[in-house]
């Protein structure tokens, strides 16, 4: 004769009170694990926050610290220099003009430029002209010139020699082409 079996029951009856009570004590411990877990990871992250605006409060501190050494150094002066001589910078930019193979020399200064020439790094094939040059180029203004690069020759920087005063010293620049 075969063998029956009898299976007990396993899930509780929900309808009964006690085991509603466990489930809302239990549904009440997840929540608050949870919002413990909640706390903890706020609480790292404002951690960090402060200690990161520490961080740049220290930063700040010293900025103002090397800030406050370059004003007393340009109060003394360098080298007895006074402090409104304020060294001079080349006024050139190059770029590309609307025309792809041509470049756009811009004299950024307020000064006139006299006896601008600008040459090629390596120089160009003997076809090409090797130089371009203009009297004087006028503050905040522009000059255009081609550049014919071609797979034997591509330059690898341009030079620019002016004057501040016609007949005066000798200034260079240089500069990588635009791409």
């Amino acid at each position: 004769m075969p063998r029956s079996w009898t299976w007990a029951r396993s899930s509780p009856d929900v309808e009964d009170p006690q085991w509603a009570a466990v489930f809302v004590a239990g549904g009440a411990l997840l929540v608050s694990i949870l919002a413990a877990l909640f706390t903890g990871v706020s609480l790292g992250y404002t951690r960090g926050q402060r200690d990161a605006t520490v961080r740049q409060a220290d930063a700040a501190e010293a900025q103002v610290v090397v800030m406050q050494r370059q004003v007393d150094l340009m109060e003394q002066g360098a080298g007895g220099a006074s402090v409104s001589q304020v060294p001079y910078v080349p006024p050139w930019s190059v770029i590309h003009s609307a025309n792809r193979n041509g470049l756009r020399l811009i004299n950024g200064g307020d000064e006139t430029a006299h006896e601008v020439e600008v040459t090629f790094n390596p120089s160009p094939p003997e076809n090409n002209a090797s130089a371009m040059a203009w009297d004087k180029i006028e503050p905040h203004a522009s000059v255009e010139f081609v550049v014919m690069r071609s797979f034997a020759w591509v330059p690898d920087t341009v030079n620019v020699r002016w004057r501040r005063v016609p007949g005066g010293e000798d200034l260079y620049w240089t500069t990588p082409p635009p791409l």
